[in-house]
């Protein structure tokens, strides 16, 4: 099953789940990609972490479940701006 659609084939009760795997299969390609704007793998960590929760309690409002990967990407690239302010 492809990660870009784990959320919209699973029910709700589900989800939990769903956004572990996706968690398991993204978690150290959105690391990379944090890592190419701040230095350390650490803080790089802890922004791919904030946007699994955004990702979390935003997935009731999500027009396309099966976008979470391009909003997880995102969401990740803007905390990452942030921090450099």
């Amino acid at each position: 099953m492809d990660e870009t659609t784990i959320l919209t084939v699973l029910p709700p009760a589900s989800r939990d789940d769903a956004v572990a795997a996706l968690f398991e299969a993204q978690f150290e390609h959105l690391v990379g990609l944090a890592r190419q704007l701040v230095d350390q793998r650490a803080e790089a960590e802890e922004i791919v972490s904030e946007a699994f929760v955004k990702l979390y309690l935003a997935m009731g409002r999500l027009r396309d479940p099966a976008k979470a990967s391009a909003y997880l990407r995102t969401t990740t690239l803007n905390l990452c701006r942030s921090r450099l302010r």
